[in-house]
């Protein structure tokens, strides 16, 4: 079942017990017909008997305060309910397919990834040389870099290709740029995963 499908037969089981739940209350506490008079059809007068003297008083038929008081707060709890659902819908859905699912492969192209060595940019660059991309990376501390490159040739049987890089220092950006030129002949992608502090 699609996402979409997933989330449509969450939110129709969640709205019918919503439903059910409300018609639940409704039916516990109905609505009690006032005891005191009767309710004339075009004045809206209710005629009452008082202290037994046979008096008679015109009162306007106000709302049901107590049992309207009783209807919102029941209301209020079944939206909070049904919000709480769907909110764990979503979040199964989002867990179930919020990922790349793409097997797109990047064989014959180049990419550089900088800051490489641990995080985002160190999963980045394996994933795309399981897609048999060529990849440099670009990382301050070449021991690390070489480690991972490492890492990555064990995980994935695809070399990575290490190179210095200090985002820090506008000639070593220079340095990596020339040398790029130099020794590859293309580049397709290039993901700015580094920063220039830290």
């Amino acid at each position: 079942m699609s996402a979409t499908g997933e989330v449509g037969v969450f939110i129709l089981c969640t709205l019918s017990f919503a439903a059910a739940a409300l018609g639940t209350r409704q039916l516990r506490h109905p609505a009690s017909p006032r005891s005191t008079g009767v309710m004339k059809e075009e004045g809206r007068v209710t005629q009452a008997a008082s202290g037994g003297c046979g008096r008679r008083h015109e009162m306007r038929e106000g709302p049901p305060t107590q049992g309207l008081l009783q209807w919102l707060k029941a209301l209020v709890a079944e939206l909070a309910l049904f919000a709480k659902i769907v909110m764990l819908a979503l979040e199964h859905v989002w867990d179930r397919h919020a990922m790349c699912q793409s097997q797109a492969t990047m064989e014959g192209k180049t990419v550089i990834v900088t800051g490489a060595t641990s995080g985002v940019g160190k999963e980045t660059a394996k994933e795309l040389a399981r897609r048999k991309a060529r990849v440099i990376i670009g990382c301050r501390n070449l021991k690390k870099a070489k480690d991972v490159a490492q890492e990555i040739f064990d995980e994935t049987k695809q070399p990575v290709v290490v190179k210095h890089l200090d985002m820090n220092s506008l000639k070593s950006v220079r340095q990596f740029c020339d040398d790029v030129i130099k020794t590859e002949e293309r580049l397709d992608v290039l993901i700015n995963n580094a920063g220039a502090i830290g």
